[in-house]
């Protein structure tokens, strides 16, 4: 087993995923020394879906609600985030940087029913950097799909739909 899906790992931010389910929907917010706040966002969404995959001993019974609390992990700031919305500046971003800090339009895919649910799976799986902009409508069996994603961020416009 990798050590993201150990519970070694878990346990690492078990204390922060019980506060943020605690206090769902509102945020929680982290930093921890030493570590970048993109590592500790990363570590702590995987400290989340190793506990929703082997239910490790946990004393508090707020984790029960864990699957039906759609708790999402951020950066905002360097400080990391973790609640049930997703900071309302992050969310209206409607163009990314690249890696040299050159502002670029988000890409913008027509996209089948098919397409979106793949560009969902590889985006779920840190496969395609986001924004993507989707000309797609936004319905029940892409919603279904994406619940119990925790990499995944949707905005509904006039012309598609942004996967962050």
């Amino acid at each position: 087993m990798s050590f993201y899906q150990s519970e070694r790992c878990f346990r690492r931010y078990e204390h922060i995923i019980q506060k943020a389910l605690e206090d769902y929907p509102n945020t929680v917010r982290f930093k921890s020394p030493g570590r970048s706040p993109e590592t500790d966002a990363a570590r702590c969404r995987d400290a989340i879906t190793s506990y929703k995959r082997h239910r490790w001993p946990v004393s508090s019974t707020v984790f029960n609600n864990i699957d039906e609390q759609y708790l999402k992990v951020w950066v905002d700031r360097a400080i990391v985030c973790v609640g049930g919305t997703v900071d309302p500046d992050k969310v209206q971003v409607i163009t990314s940087e690249d890696p040299n800090g050159q502002i670029k339009a988000i890409p913008a895919f027509p996209s089948t029913h098919e397409h979106v649910l793949a560009l969902i799976d590889l985006i779920n799986e840190n496969v395609l950097a986001t924004p993507i902009l989707v000309s797609h409508t936004w319905n029940q069996t892409i919603q279904e799909h994406t619940k119990g994603m925790l990499n995944i961020s949707v905005r509904i416009e006039s012309d598609g739909v942004i996967l962050f």
